[in-house]
């Protein structure tokens, strides 16, 4: 299971290198720098996932997504489920290379199995490489679609509070072999000291 990690700036992505393969490009860099944040993140030789979570009629997706792919610095996009088969279709034909993962539902609202089961089906129907979902129905995820690429969020200490999260698990639980990955936010992007923090995650998904 690899472990993804969301970083608050460049420079705590700098602090990570050699130590994870891939480094989420979440919303507030986005906001702050654009695509110039995961070429930066890219240069330092990182793979990019860039969480844009794109949800747009289709003529706009599309033309945003083929000004993402113009990069060759980003690996991955996400885009929700909820936009439609034909604007994932949309930006999944645009993509090219670049891997597009459908995000099921945020984490911070409820849901249920059907829910969930119309939105693996919206993924799977066009043709995206996988979900990114959370370990409340990680199964219900891999039982219908066992071979997308699944990338859990909303991961938390046992115990530990959930934020602003609805839906959340522990690392221990990630480490049961049903995720592809899990995506580590906070926990590392708001540590005083990023790289001990890792190793405390490493340490936890470890620990089953």
């Amino acid at each position: 299971m690899e472990i993804i990690v969301a970083v608050s700036s460049i420079t705590q992505a700098e602090q990570l290198k050699g130590q994870v393969r891939t480094i989420k490009v979440g919303l507030p860099l986005i906001a702050e720098m654009g695509l110039l944040a995961a070429d930066s993140v890219h240069n330092m030789g990182f793979q990019v996932l860039y969480d844009i979570k794109m949800c747009d009629i289709l003529y706009e997706a599309m033309k945003a997504t083929m000004r993402i792919v113009q990069s060759d610095a980003v690996w991955g996009m996400t885009a929700h489920a909820s936009g439609g088969r034909a604007m994932l279709t949309g930006i999944k034909d645009t993509a090219g290379p670049v891997k597009v993962f459908g995000v099921l539902k945020l984490s911070s609202l409820l849901t249920n199995g059907q829910e969930i089961e119309e939105a693996i089906d919206t993924c799977r129907a066009a043709k995206l490489d996988g979900t990114i979902t959370t370990l409340r129905e990680i199964r219900q995820v891999r039982n219908r679609w066992p071979l997308g690429i699944h990338i859990c969020t909303a991961i938390r200490p046992y115990g530990n509070q959930r934020n602003d999260h609805a839906r959340i698990g522990t690392y221990i639980e990630a480490s049961e072999g049903l995720t592809d990955a899990i995506i580590v936010g906070r926990r590392i992007a708001q540590a005083a000291n990023p790289l001990k923090a890792l190793k405390e995650v490493q340490i936890e998904c470890r620990a089953r």
